[in-house]
């Protein structure tokens, strides 16, 4: 068990992620609204979730998490998101296809 860890994701999920989505969300809802709205803007929103949200709050997981961990930007966090950001995203966006209802 790693407390130093589990501290950074659950302060992270409380404050950047889950105010950042709750928020992202309810913007998206009113832009394409989907009650009463047929498969078509449930399948958008899937999509606008998986292409522009999954990569911004993976990239604030990385950074967040690191930054209360009191990792370096420059010389761990930086080097870090080079190394796994695009495989990270790509694991997401696979997830999300094999999770999405057909």
């Amino acid at each position: 068990f790693d407390g130093k860890r589990s501290f950074a994701v659950v302060t992270e999920g409380l404050l950047v992620s889950g105010p950042g989505l709750h928020f992202l969300y309810e913007m998206l809802e009113n832009a394409i609204p989907t009650v009463n709205g047929g498969i078509f803007p449930a399948v958008l929103h899937v999509v606008v979730d998986t292409v522009l949200f999954d990569p911004l709050f993976v990239g604030s997981f990385f950074v967040c998490t690191s930054l209360i961990e009191g990792r370096s930007l420059r010389n761990e966090i930086c080097p870090r998101l080079k190394k796994e950001f695009v495989s990270t995203v790509k694991c997401s966006f696979g997830l999300s296809a094999c999770l999405f209802p057909f």
